[in-house]
Protein backbone atom coordinates (compact mmCIF):
# COMPACT_ATOMS: atom_id res chain seq x y z
CA UNK A 1 0.00 0.00 0.00
CA UNK A 2 1.30 3.61 -0.94
CA UNK A 3 0.02 6.83 0.88
CA UNK A 4 1.05 9.80 -0.18
CA UNK A 5 0.07 13.87 0.55
CA UNK A 6 0.02 16.80 -1.62
CA UNK A 7 0.03 13.99 -4.75
CA UNK A 8 3.38 14.23 -4.33
CA UNK A 9 5.27 13.43 -1.29
CA UNK A 10 4.80 9.51 -0.24
CA UNK A 11 4.51 9.24 3.51
CA UNK A 12 4.04 5.55 3.37
CA UNK A 13 6.98 4.82 5.37
CA UNK A 14 6.30 7.19 8.33
CA UNK A 15 2.32 5.14 8.85
CA UNK A 16 1.96 3.15 11.85
CA UNK A 17 -2.07 3.59 11.81
CA UNK A 18 -4.39 3.96 9.02
CA UNK A 19 -8.54 3.47 9.14
CA UNK A 20 -8.61 1.19 6.39
CA UNK A 21 -12.12 -1.51 6.55
CA UNK A 22 -12.63 0.08 10.02
CA UNK A 23 -13.60 4.05 8.57
CA UNK A 24 -16.18 5.52 10.03
CA UNK A 25 -19.26 8.00 8.39
CA UNK A 26 -19.19 11.79 10.12
CA UNK A 27 -20.71 14.67 9.95
CA UNK A 28 -18.91 17.34 8.46
CA UNK A 29 -19.56 20.97 7.51
CA UNK A 30 -23.09 19.35 7.36
CA UNK A 31 -22.42 16.54 5.14
CA UNK A 32 -22.24 13.01 5.39
CA UNK A 33 -18.93 11.70 4.08
CA UNK A 34 -16.12 8.72 4.73
CA UNK A 35 -13.18 9.31 6.44
CA UNK A 36 -10.17 8.12 7.25
CA UNK A 37 -7.19 9.33 9.69
CA UNK A 38 -3.41 8.03 8.93
CA UNK A 39 -1.33 8.13 12.49
CA UNK A 40 2.27 9.06 11.06
CA UNK A 41 5.80 8.84 13.58
CA UNK A 42 6.78 12.67 12.76
CA UNK A 43 10.51 11.73 15.11
CA UNK A 44 12.35 14.41 13.00
CA UNK A 45 9.27 16.62 13.17
CA UNK A 46 8.96 16.66 9.35
CA UNK A 47 5.60 16.28 9.73
CA UNK A 48 4.68 18.86 12.92
CA UNK A 49 2.21 21.35 11.78
CA UNK A 50 3.81 23.72 14.36
CA UNK A 51 7.65 23.41 13.04
CA UNK A 52 8.95 25.95 10.98
CA UNK A 53 10.22 23.79 8.20
CA UNK A 54 7.68 20.97 8.36
CA UNK A 55 5.72 20.42 5.44
CA UNK A 56 2.49 21.56 7.13
CA UNK A 57 4.25 24.69 8.20
CA UNK A 58 2.54 27.25 5.67
CA UNK A 59 -0.84 26.19 6.93
CA UNK A 60 -1.72 25.59 3.14
CA UNK A 61 -2.82 21.77 3.99
CA UNK A 62 -6.89 22.57 4.47
CA UNK A 63 -8.58 20.65 0.97
CA UNK A 64 -4.98 19.13 -0.46
CA UNK A 65 -5.20 15.65 -1.53
CA UNK A 66 -4.22 12.30 0.16
CA UNK A 67 -3.98 9.46 -1.57
CA UNK A 68 -4.16 5.36 -0.87
CA UNK A 69 -2.83 3.32 -3.30
CA UNK A 70 -2.23 -0.66 -3.26
CA UNK A 71 0.86 -1.83 -4.23
CA UNK A 72 -0.47 -1.76 -8.11
CA UNK A 73 -1.22 1.01 -7.97
CA UNK A 74 -4.51 1.33 -8.18
CA UNK A 75 -6.05 4.35 -6.36
CA UNK A 76 -8.56 3.47 -3.69
CA UNK A 77 -9.34 6.60 -1.63
CA UNK A 78 -8.78 9.90 -2.07
CA UNK A 79 -9.71 12.35 0.67
CA UNK A 80 -9.52 16.35 1.53
CA UNK A 81 -7.07 16.97 4.21
CA UNK A 82 -9.31 18.74 6.81
CA UNK A 83 -6.36 18.49 9.90
CA UNK A 84 -3.40 18.07 11.03
CA UNK A 85 -3.12 17.15 14.42
CA UNK A 86 0.35 16.34 16.75
CA UNK A 87 0.89 14.40 19.55
CA UNK A 88 3.85 13.67 22.09
CA UNK A 89 3.69 11.16 24.90
CA UNK A 90 5.30 11.17 27.89
CA UNK A 91 8.75 9.70 26.42
CA UNK A 92 9.26 12.68 24.13
CA UNK A 93 7.69 10.80 20.94
CA UNK A 94 5.86 12.35 18.50
CA UNK A 95 3.21 11.05 16.43
CA UNK A 96 0.97 12.73 13.52
CA UNK A 97 -3.10 12.16 12.83
CA UNK A 98 -3.85 13.50 9.56
CA UNK A 99 -7.37 14.14 9.31
CA UNK A 100 -9.35 13.76 5.64
CA UNK A 101 -12.79 12.91 4.38
CA UNK A 102 -13.81 11.31 1.08
CA UNK A 103 -13.13 13.99 -2.07
CA UNK A 104 -16.63 13.93 -3.28
CA UNK A 105 -18.05 14.44 0.29
CA UNK A 106 -17.19 17.98 -0.26
CA UNK A 107 -19.01 18.02 -3.87
CA UNK A 108 -22.12 17.34 -2.22
CA UNK A 109 -23.04 21.44 -2.29
CA UNK A 110 -21.34 22.12 -5.60
CA UNK A 111 -23.85 24.27 -7.87
CA UNK A 112 -25.69 22.55 -10.29
CA UNK A 113 -25.93 23.78 -14.08
CA UNK A 114 -27.73 21.69 -16.57
CA UNK A 115 -29.17 22.25 -20.20
CA UNK A 116 -28.39 23.45 -23.84
CA UNK A 117 -26.76 26.57 -24.54
CA UNK A 118 -27.36 28.11 -27.38
CA UNK A 119 -25.43 31.63 -28.51
CA UNK A 120 -25.91 34.33 -30.48
CA UNK A 121 -29.46 34.07 -31.78
CA UNK A 122 -30.21 38.19 -33.11
CA UNK A 123 -33.29 39.75 -31.64
CA UNK A 124 -35.36 41.20 -34.42
CA UNK A 125 -37.63 43.91 -32.75
CA UNK A 126 -36.07 46.45 -30.54
CA UNK A 127 -37.60 46.35 -26.65
CA UNK A 128 -37.74 49.22 -24.28
CA UNK A 129 -36.75 48.56 -20.68
CA UNK A 130 -39.52 47.86 -18.92
CA UNK A 131 -41.01 45.29 -21.49
CA UNK A 132 -41.63 41.86 -20.54
CA UNK A 133 -41.43 40.14 -24.27
CA UNK A 134 -38.99 39.59 -26.77
CA UNK A 135 -38.90 39.03 -30.23
CA UNK A 136 -36.58 36.60 -32.57
CA UNK A 137 -36.62 34.48 -35.48
CA UNK A 138 -38.61 31.22 -35.57
CA UNK A 139 -35.71 29.76 -37.33
CA UNK A 140 -34.87 27.58 -33.45
CA UNK A 141 -38.03 27.22 -31.31
CA UNK A 142 -37.19 27.80 -28.07
CA UNK A 143 -39.39 25.82 -25.38
CA UNK A 144 -41.48 27.56 -22.54
CA UNK A 145 -38.66 26.99 -19.22
CA UNK A 146 -35.83 28.32 -20.64
CA UNK A 147 -33.54 30.79 -19.34
CA UNK A 148 -31.83 34.09 -21.84
CA UNK A 149 -29.76 36.50 -21.18
CA UNK A 150 -28.23 39.53 -23.29
CA UNK A 151 -24.67 38.54 -21.80
CA UNK A 152 -22.84 35.82 -22.45
CA UNK A 153 -22.26 35.26 -18.69
CA UNK A 154 -26.06 35.08 -18.04
CA UNK A 155 -26.78 38.25 -16.28
CA UNK A 156 -29.23 39.76 -16.17
CA UNK A 157 -31.28 36.58 -16.93
CA UNK A 158 -34.95 35.86 -17.79
CA UNK A 159 -36.96 32.56 -17.66
CA UNK A 160 -39.56 32.18 -20.62
CA UNK A 161 -42.65 32.03 -19.32
CA UNK A 162 -44.73 32.13 -22.67
CA UNK A 163 -44.08 31.58 -26.00
CA UNK A 164 -45.94 32.12 -29.58
CA UNK A 165 -45.13 31.40 -32.70
CA UNK A 166 -45.63 32.79 -36.10
CA UNK A 167 -43.36 34.56 -38.66
CA UNK A 168 -41.05 35.31 -35.98
CA UNK A 169 -41.15 33.67 -32.04
CA UNK A 170 -42.36 36.52 -29.14
CA UNK A 171 -41.68 34.78 -26.28
CA UNK A 172 -42.75 36.08 -22.66
CA UNK A 173 -40.31 36.16 -19.75
CA UNK A 174 -41.04 36.63 -16.37
CA UNK A 175 -40.22 40.32 -15.53
CA UNK A 176 -39.77 43.65 -17.42
CA UNK A 177 -36.04 44.68 -18.90
CA UNK A 178 -33.77 45.76 -17.04
CA UNK A 179 -31.98 47.82 -20.37
CA UNK A 180 -33.41 48.34 -24.13
CA UNK A 181 -33.33 45.32 -26.68
CA UNK A 182 -31.94 46.59 -29.72
CA UNK A 183 -32.19 45.02 -33.35
CA UNK A 184 -30.00 42.39 -33.93
CA UNK A 185 -28.57 42.11 -30.53
CA UNK A 186 -27.16 39.06 -29.74
CA UNK A 187 -28.80 36.95 -26.99
CA UNK A 188 -28.05 33.57 -25.38
CA UNK A 189 -30.21 31.21 -23.77
CA UNK A 190 -29.81 27.95 -22.13
CA UNK A 191 -32.93 25.30 -23.29
CA UNK A 192 -33.83 22.53 -20.99
CA UNK A 193 -31.65 19.05 -22.24
CA UNK A 194 -33.92 15.74 -23.68
CA UNK A 195 -31.99 13.25 -21.82
CA UNK A 196 -32.33 10.00 -19.35
CA UNK A 197 -32.05 10.55 -15.29
CA UNK A 198 -28.23 8.54 -15.47
CA UNK A 199 -27.42 10.43 -17.73
CA UNK A 200 -28.15 13.86 -16.06
CA UNK A 201 -26.84 12.15 -12.82
CA UNK A 202 -23.58 11.68 -14.44
CA UNK A 203 -23.68 15.37 -16.06
CA UNK A 204 -24.01 16.86 -12.37
CA UNK A 205 -20.97 14.20 -10.78
CA UNK A 206 -18.51 14.88 -13.86
CA UNK A 207 -18.45 18.68 -13.32
CA UNK A 208 -16.97 18.88 -9.72
CA UNK A 209 -15.02 15.59 -10.66
CA UNK A 210 -13.84 17.43 -13.33
CA UNK A 211 -13.01 20.41 -11.16
CA UNK A 212 -10.92 18.41 -8.76
CA UNK A 213 -8.99 16.12 -11.49
CA UNK A 214 -11.19 12.90 -10.91
CA UNK A 215 -12.94 12.39 -14.00
CA UNK A 216 -10.99 9.24 -14.24
CA UNK A 217 -13.44 7.75 -11.05
CA UNK A 218 -17.09 8.25 -13.02
CA UNK A 219 -17.00 5.03 -14.18
CA UNK A 220 -19.37 3.45 -17.05
CA UNK A 221 -22.10 2.54 -15.26
CA UNK A 222 -24.12 5.60 -15.91
CA UNK A 223 -23.73 5.62 -19.35
CA UNK A 224 -24.91 2.02 -19.41
CA UNK A 225 -28.03 2.48 -18.03
CA UNK A 226 -28.50 5.61 -19.63
CA UNK A 227 -28.38 3.45 -23.35
CA UNK A 228 -31.19 1.72 -21.97
CA UNK A 229 -32.93 4.26 -20.76
CA UNK A 230 -33.16 5.45 -24.67
CA UNK A 231 -33.86 2.39 -25.82
CA UNK A 232 -36.83 2.28 -24.00
CA UNK A 233 -37.68 5.60 -24.02
CA UNK A 234 -37.82 6.73 -20.91
CA UNK A 235 -36.37 10.48 -21.12
CA UNK A 236 -36.84 14.02 -18.99
CA UNK A 237 -36.47 17.68 -19.91
CA UNK A 238 -34.12 19.07 -17.64
CA UNK A 239 -32.40 22.48 -16.83
CA UNK A 240 -31.13 23.63 -13.71
CA UNK A 241 -29.10 27.26 -13.42
CA UNK A 242 -26.48 27.92 -11.15
CA UNK A 243 -28.37 30.94 -9.63
CA UNK A 244 -31.22 28.35 -8.65
CA UNK A 245 -29.38 27.53 -5.91
CA UNK A 246 -29.70 23.66 -6.77
CA UNK A 247 -26.61 22.13 -4.73
CA UNK A 248 -25.62 18.38 -6.27
CA UNK A 249 -27.09 16.75 -3.34
CA UNK A 250 -30.38 18.09 -3.50
CA UNK A 251 -30.70 17.27 -7.49
CA UNK A 252 -29.70 13.59 -6.55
Amino acid sequence: MIIRIFETVDITERVIDLSRESATYNNIDGLIAPVRNVVCQNADGALSPNANNGIFSDKAYRNQFLEIFEDTGELIFKGLIEGVDERVDIDGNSTVTIRSRDALGSFLEWPVRAGVQISGIAANAARAAGLNTIQIPSTIPIPQGAFVSTSPAGVPSYQVTGVVIGANQTLTIDRGLESPLTIGQALYFIVPEVTTVPEALRKAFLAPLTFYGLSGLIGSSFSALHTQELAAGRTIWNIARVEQGISLSKYV
